[in-house]
């Protein structure tokens, strides 16, 4: 009985560690524009990257960071404020406001991923 009591307190207590290493960031994830080939993907680093392709097949993309509720990008969008409302995360920058949803999935392949 004692060795199984053991391994129950060390099981609670990898549980509890791992749950305590989960990141702060409230952005984390990868966020999809519905029905698009958009992606923004916010590593709990900070690091975010964009990926849309475009109807013609165009990769468009950049790399930024998240500092606070703004993102920086490295290129083409400038800078988004960034804000989650319930599942929706809200990029507003300077072409406009635009609603994402979070995704289980992955982006397509054709976006080179910089993390994978």
């Amino acid at each position: 009985m004692k060795n199984y009591l053991l391994v129950f307190m060390f099981l609670t207590l990898i549980a509890c560690t791992q749950s305590d290493q989960s990141s702060d960031n409230p952005y984390v994830g990868l966020w999809q524009f519905p029905d698009t080939s958009v992606w923004v993907l916010i590593k709990d680093d900070g690091n975010v990257y964009q990926c849309r392709i475009a109807v013609d097949g165009e990769l468009i993309a950049s790399l930024g960071v998240v500092n606070d509720n703004i993102i920086i990008w490295n290129d083409i969008w400038g800078t988004d404020q960034i804000k989650k409302v319930e599942n929706s995360l809200f990029l507003d920058g300077q072409y406009g406001e635009f609603e994402y949803v979070k995704i289980n999935g992955s982006m397509d392949d054709n976006c080179n991923n910089p993390f994978d």
